[in-house]
């Protein structure tokens, strides 16, 4: 099966910055904000635009990990041998903070 192309490399990184962009205008502080990258695809996504953040503020991003395998909707159709548990990692207080899921 042939896959298209949904963004190249160069529309990701611009996508990426224009989101960066984006929170900065709404929390330009970062102060409460916190990145949950859901596994597996996500959080590569959520390192990413911590880095790009912290370039741009100066202000580190606390990020997490969420794994969502369980709540898929296509568990049964992939049978057991596709579906891996792994661990979601939340090591900060997410508790009154602004959750940015990617």
């Amino acid at each position: 099966m042939e896959m298209d192309t949904l963004l190249t490399e160069e529309d990701l990184k611009s996508t990426l910055e224009t989101l960066a962009d984006e929170v900065l205008a709404v929390h330009p502080d970062l102060k409460d904000v916190v990145l949950v990258g859901i596994i597996t695809n996500g959080f590569p996504l959520a390192e990413r635009l911590a880095h790009i953040l912290y370039h741009k503020s100066n202000k580190k991003v606390p990020i997490g990990k969420l794994d969502v395998s369980i709540y898929r909707d296509d568990i049964e159709s992939l049978g057991q041998q596709f579906v891996t548990i792994r661990e979601s990692d939340l090591p900060y207080d997410i508790h009154d903070k602004t959750i940015i899921l990617v």
